[in-house]
């Protein structure tokens, strides 16, 4: 389907790394929020 949101990552500090953990916790909120627009 088409993209019509997205999730994002933002930091405040310059060169912070993301964690494994934070990838996981935006995508599993993007696939929550997928599925909550699909009904």
């Amino acid at each position: 389907g088409d993209a019509i949101g997205a999730v994002m990552l933002l930091s405040k500090e310059p060169g912070a790394v993301i964690s494994p953990t934070d990838v996981k916790v935006a995508e599993t909120a993007a696939n929550f929020m997928g599925k909550q627009l699909e009904n």
